[in-house]
């Protein structure tokens, strides 16, 4: 690797071609291959043809970023490769032929160029990068925004990066300030008992700062701290309740998943974002989808496919496409135009709110609202009943044999108790469990009890006889009935083509419990 590795960022239309004019492989010491002069290397694309621009095919194209390319003289030895792979120095014996610092690369299409260290790639220390939302938010509101996009408040650390920020966003002021001169929000609020200003992201006094005498005391009213417009690098403190635009700070790249497409979709599935010239959020897809704002709206955008794109149809002005939104797609596969997408940076433990928000997926239907927009107690249902489902129907047979029913009695008390007449009166706890393998389950938890069906009509359920030892017939009187749903093996993979976490089939059964008095006719 080198110490300075040219990092590329190339568009779907980067051939890159190299001519190469002599290479020899040696395994050990000897000419194991030649290849003569005269030849062509192309990066990102299938070679059909000698011409510049024959055979170019648009799905085979280079969409991503190189940040090394070499070619040695020599056939790198397989602990060599390793060491390549895992970013520690190779020495070959040669330099190599060509690499991104001295080869006669031709780039066509558009390619951003820019150097980046060695340690930014391979490390864990990536430079941390700001992204500044436009859209006035009250101090609570902003901070939740950067939570919810795995980022916090900007914080200037020393006068350096406070200048650096306020220069940046300092063009914005008409559209951040109101009656107020407020730029943007700083992450730090106000502890009331000591009067100090605590960090929001470790809760630690903070170091630095850059009042302005007059507005600088922690108050009830006045807990909050926002950047200035009418004086340079200055900040004041101000009430949290003041709308205002917002910076979110990030230590790295925030990974994103779109849910809600179907098997068909030519979408990407996985985005990020990044640090960029203006510092506006443009969301990335792992392979040809950019999502990004055009004129007020927010566009998907296919590098591959120039048909296809999509328009967010946001339920209020100023709305990002993080969280739950409709989309009217143009140019994919699935039959759905104007599907429910959500995109979501919770990671694999969370549940995503409607909102973008995430909670911890064990607060997910527990009878107990945990997001904001409440849909998390949304959608609860253990039991996903496919069209076309007869519930007057017993299920499938196992192996050519009816499915069997685990029957349990509990004789709870004895009513009345006759030897004479032969007259016995009971109460009953009957439980009745089987395996129904049309069904789908969903938002399974761990106790049965927490899994109850709500309609209990709705799926097949056995029928239950009660006749003495005379075969004569018994009366019985049923106090309660409910059904659950008892998970037997953990979820099965998340399947992102549902937009709620959680929907994923499962080993379960079905666990009827009737409560009853049984007597003689």
């Amino acid at each position: 690797m080198h110490d300075r590795p040219a990092h590329s960022k190339a568009s779907v239309q980067v051939p890159a071609l190299s001519q190469v004019s002599q290479v020899r492989l040696n395994a050990s010491g000897s000419p194991r291959l030649q290849i003569e002069g005269g030849g062509r290397l192309v990066v990102g694309q299938k070679l059909y043809s000698l011409e510049d621009d024959g055979g170019f095919n648009v799905l085979e194209a280079l969409d991503g970023e190189i940040a090394d390319y070499r070619i040695y003289a020599t056939a790198l030895r397989p602990d060599q490769i390793e060491d390549w792979m895992s970013c520690k120095q190779v020495d070959a014996g040669t330099p190599p032929l060509i690499d991104l610092e001295n080869s006669t690369l031709q780039v066509k299409g558009y390619v951003e160029e820019g150097t980046v260290t060695t340690g930014e790639i391979c490390g864990n220390h990536a430079p941390g990068f700001t992204i500044f939302f436009s859209e006035k938010m009250d101090f609570d509101d902003a901070n939740t925004w950067c939570n919810k996009i795995k980022g916090d408040l900007v914080l200037p650390r020393n006068s350096e990066e406070n200048y650096r920020f306020w220069e940046a966003f300092i063009t914005y002021k008409e559209q951040c300030s109101d009656i107020w001169t407020h730029l943007f929000w700083i992450g730090v609020k106000g502890d009331l008992e000591t009067g100090q200003w605590l960090a929001l992201k470790d809760g630690k006094p903070i170091e630095w700062h850059n009042f302005l005498q007059v507005y600088r005391t922690v108050t009830p009213e006045i807990s909050c701290i926002a950047a200035v417009s009418h004086e340079e690098n200055k900040w004041a403190a101000c009430p949290c309740q003041v709308q205002t635009c917002s910076v979110c700070s990030f230590a790295s790249p925030t990974e994103l998943r779109l849910r809600g497409l179907c098997g068909l979709s030519r979408m990407d599935h996985d985005y990020s974002f990044r640090a960029n010239e203006d510092h506006k959020l443009v969301i990335d897809g792992l392979s040809h989808i950019q999502i990004l704002q055009v004129n007020g709206t927010w566009l998907m955008q296919s590098r591959l496919y120039p048909s296809l794109w999509a328009e967010m149809i946001p339920e209020r002005l100023g709305a990002y496409p993080l969280g739950a939104h409709v989309w009217e797609v143009h140019g994919d596969l699935c039959p759905n135009k104007k599907p429910v997408l959500l995109l979501t940076a919770c990671e694999a433990d969370e549940f995503t709110c409607d909102d973008g928000s995430c909670i911890s997926k064990s607060r997910r239907c527990d009878l107990t609202l945990d997001c904001a927009d409440q849909s998390d107690e949304m959608g609860c249902s253990v039991v996903l009943v496919p069209d076309g489902y007869a519930p007057k129907l017993p299920p499938p047979t196992i192996d050519a044999r009816p499915v069997p029913v685990h029957v349990a009695l509990n004789l709870t008390s004895i009513r009345e108790f006759k030897l004479v007449d032969f007259k016995i009166s009971a109460d009953f706890i009957f439980r009745l469990q089987w395996l129904d393998s049309r069904l789908t389950f969903s938002n399974l938890r761990l106790s049965h009890l927490a899994n109850e069906v709500d309609a209990l009509a709705s799926v097949w359920t056995p029928s239950v006889q009660i006749r003495d030892g005379t075969r004569s017939s018994v009366q019985a009187d049923v106090h309660s009935e409910s059904l659950y749903v008892s998970r037997k093996t953990a979820p099965l993979p998340d399947d992102d083509a549902a937009i709620k976490e959680g929907r994923a089939r499962g080993a379960a059964r079905l666990m009827r419990r009737t409560s009853s008095s049984c007597s003689p006719d």
